[in-house]
């Protein structure tokens, strides 16, 4: 078991730095100060991640990045600010890269709740060739997100390190340790 687990670390840390390679000469997508460039990535290695963090298990495959919270801010300030769609690069693991969506407001929040909770965000968008699509969740502190590229589900968390630091946590759907229900499964369940 601990064996696996140390494979599986370092090919996400090589993963991790090949997306470093590929992210440097795709940087020029998004301007600095209208969106959310690729260069905002930083791969990180070495770091011990908690087994689990609110109620998620680590999945068994990752990348993980830093990433400046304060970056994070500016990012969905400018969005509310501006009023209008922002760039949003993210480098998918498996070799796919770095892609860049056009974000807007998802329409979830009516006016009422945006008024009662002014830094929750939730943005989607679409990858300017319609491969990918972003779902984007902000609550003024963290980001999630959950990204379908082709036939594939990746989802962003944020996740706390051992050390107290919080990671962001890039992986695909299908490497999460969590238990699926029936229905999830594709199961019918009895509803009586």
């Amino acid at each position: 078991m601990a064996l696996s687990v140390i494979g599986v670390f370092l090919q996400s840390c090589s993963t991790a730095q090949s997306h470093q390679k590929s992210m440097t000469q795709h940087t020029g997508t998004a301007q600095k100060g209208t969106g959310f460039t690729a260069s905002e990535w930083k791969p990180v290695s070495g770091v011990h991640l908690k087994d689990t963090w609110h109620n998620h298990k680590l999945p068994s495959a990752y990348e993980v990045y830093q990433l400046d919270p304060a970056a994070v801010s500016r990012f969905f300030t400018a969005f509310q600010q501006a009023g209008q769609v922002q760039a949003f690069t993210i480098p998918l693991p498996e070799s796919i890269g770095p892609q860049t969506f056009t974000t807007k407001d998802a329409g979830i929040l009516s006016a009422e709740l945006r008024e009662k909770y002014p830094n929750l965000y939730n943005l989607s968008g679409n990858t300017t060739t319609n491969l990918a699509h972003i779902r984007l969740n902000y609550d003024g502190q963290y980001m999630t997100a959950m990204i379908t590229y082709q036939n594939k589900t990746f989802l962003l968390l944020p996740w706390e390190a051992t050390n107290g630091s919080v990671y962001y946590l890039l992986y695909n759907k299908n490497n999460t340790n969590e238990t699926k229900s029936p229905f999830e499964n594709g199961e019918k369940t009895d509803n009586k």
